[in-house]
This record gives structure tokens, C-alpha cells and sequence, in this order.
């Protein structure tokens, strides 16, 4: 087999698969290049895009402040980094604590909406 010098090289990227509920399908989304993460990087933006996605894929956006724990440790963040994630999460104002319920992502950073539409997924 020929390799083509002359060819251009792609770029490592990463996507991240968000588990809808049962009745949807399962949504990938493009997380960014290989090469900005580790320039950015860190374990605590990590975190962070962890707790708002898992939010995001809630029903109204609300989660018992365990189950988001567990989840996000559950991806090989450790409790500390989660820790340090989610008081800049709250302090930022982007989650709301709704009494018995848990918190809640206020409305200016929900996700769009998703519609299903003929096997084809649209963000509205």
C-alpha cells in the first residue's frame, strides 16, 4: 500500500455520546480537537462540561445532587475535581436549587430543544 506524502492529515477530535431516554436515540456531539483539550485541559473543565451535560440530558434539567455526583465520578473524575467543578458550576449562576427536587440549569443554558422528525434529529 502507497502512502500520499502530499495528503493532508486530519486533525484528532473527540466527541462525546449523550444517553438519551429510551424513546430517543442516542446523540453524539463534536467535543473538540485532541490538541485544544490538552492545551486547555484540565481535569476541572472536564468536570464542569460533565455536570452541565448530564444536567442538560435530564428531565427539566434537574438531578439529585447525588445522582449528578455519581455520574460524573462514574467518568473518572475524582471527588475532589467534582468538588472544585461544582462550586464554580453554582457560583457561576448557571444551576438553580429547586427545594426537594435538586438543582436545576437556569434557562439561559439549557440545551435547545431536540425534535425527533422523520428519523432525522433537529435542534430547534
Amino acid at each position: 500500500m502507497r502512502q500520499s506524502r502530499n495528503a493532508e492529515e486530519y486533525q484528532n477530535f473527540k466527541v462525546l455520546l449523550l444517553d438519551q431516554p429510551l424513546s430517543q436515540a442516542i446523540e453524539m456531539r463534536f467535543d473538540g480537537l485532541v490538541a485544544d483539550a490538552k492545551a486547555v485541559g484540565g481535569q476541572k473543565d472536564r468536570a464542569m462540561n460533565l455536570i452541565m451535560d448530564f444536567l442538560g440530558g435530564q428531565p427539566d434539567c434537574t438531578a439529585k445532587p447525588g445522582a449528578l455526583k455519581a455520574d460524573v465520578v462514574g467518568q473518572g473524575i475524582s471527588e475532589t475535581t467534582y468538588n472544585r467543578a461544582w462550586r464554580v458550576v453554582r457560583k457561576s449562576g448557571k444551576v438553580v436549587k429547586i427545594p426537594r427536587q435538586g438543582w436545576q440549569l437556569t434557562e439561559e443554558f439549557r440545551p435547545r430543544q431536540a425534535v425527533q422528525t422523520g428519523g432525522m434529529r433537529c435542534q430547534i
